[in-house]
């Protein structure tokens, strides 16, 4: 399932790079991939994180677990609603991806000319969140809603932000891009790379984390950051992982540079170069700490890494150069594939379908 997921994205990608169709057929292929990935994550069956959770949580909705008592009270309408229509849960994860894609699909296509290759990105990224279905809803509200911080419609992002709250109630990170739509002075970033430097390495981080969550706002962020502090010894990163962290986190970064220089123009750039820029820096201070939360946490800004890449090929006039950067391209997306799933691949490969179940 995954080989032929892929094979027909990076046709689609190609397609796409060398306009190869008109405009019209383009929004068909947006629809045909967005209908792809909803049946990919729809008709999983038994795979992905959380899978046997979720369903007991979808069957036995009046039920409470240790697991499920703080479910996020969107998230359990969502359930109520999708119950009304059907007891199938895998008419709920459908209804689920078809919510997702609906928001990355229409924020990419005002976001950047290269849907297809942004959404081809997005997938590997995410794969191995695959499961994770309260979270998945919130980080898709919050990449859809930094459109309107750009446009100045303030109201309607902190409408979206209590939204994915509802789902979420991680997505409160989200609430500092509110401040990021500007240019920032260089020697901030370099000072504040320095600070978390500094505390990473001093091991502060753990004490704040455990203030902050248990102490000042236990009652919001309790039960989860003791999830996180006991699944953390399990995302423990080797020098090598933590190197291929910072390469992977650091690169958009420069290709975002390197097109400035070209004269490239978005208006999006501004808030997005920052969101990557915090993606790095959350990275650098986290990583040595609290390897959990560099997945589930920086997921809300590491997201829009996918509008850089397509943003980099739209600067690419020479068909050479295209093609070399594409091949490139699609190593890196198959490597950044296995690496989503590289904690628990056993969840995730072979992949399975309600069918076979």
């Amino acid at each position: 399932m995954y080989i032929a997921v892929l094979i027909i994205i990076f046709l689609l990608v190609l397609i796409e790079n060398y306009n190869l169709v008109s405009l019209g057929k383009k929004n068909y292929f947006y629809f045909s991939l967005g209908l792809l990935f909803v049946l990919h994550d729809g008709l999983r069956w038994n795979m992905g994180t959380d899978f046997q959770v979720y369903l007991d949580h979808f069957n036995f909705p009046n039920i409470k677990t240790n697991k499920t008592k703080n479910f996020e009270i969107l998230y359990q309408k969502l359930v109520e609603f999708s119950r009304l229509l059907s007891h199938s849960y895998t008419f709920f994860l459908l209804l689920h991806a078809t919510i997702i894609y609906s928001l990355y699909i229409t924020a990419l296509k005002k976001y950047t000319k290269y849907t297809i290759l942004a959404l081809s990105f997005l997938y590997v990224s995410m794969v191995g969140l695959l499961g994770c279905n309260r979270q998945l809803i919130a980080v898709a509200i919050c990449f859809f809603s930094i459109r309107f911080i750009v446009e100045k419609k303030w109201w309607v992002f902190l409408g979206l932000m209590v939204l994915a709250f509802g789902f979420h109630k991680t997505s409160i990170v989200f609430l500092v891009i509110l401040f990021l739509d500007r240019k920032i002075n260089n020697k901030v970033l370099m000072v504040s790379l320095v600070i978390c430097i500094l505390l990473s390495i001093s091991n502060s981080v753990m004490g704040i984390f455990e203030i902050v969550t248990q102490k000042l706002l236990p009652s919001l962020f309790e039960q989860q950051a003791k999830a996180f502090l006991f699944h953390n010894d399990n995302f423990k990163n080797s020098l090598l992982g933590t190197f291929f962290g910072l390469m992977r986190k650091g690169l958009p970064i420069c290709l975002l540079i390197y097109i400035k220089g070209k004269g490239f123009e978005n208006r999006y750039f501004n808030i997005i170069f920052n969101i990557l820029v915090l993606a790095f820096l959350c990275y650098v201070l986290f990583n040595n700490n609290l390897q959990f939360l560099v997945g589930r946490m920086i997921i809300y800004f590491s997201v829009f890494e996918c509008v850089v890449y397509s943003w980099f090929f739209m600067i690419l006039y020479n068909s050479k150069e295209k093609c070399t950067a594409l091949l490139l391209y699609t190593v890196m997306c198959i490597v950044i594939f296995f690496r989503s799933i590289a904690i628990y691949p056993e969840l995730f490969i072979p992949y399975k379908s309600v069918f076979s179940h």
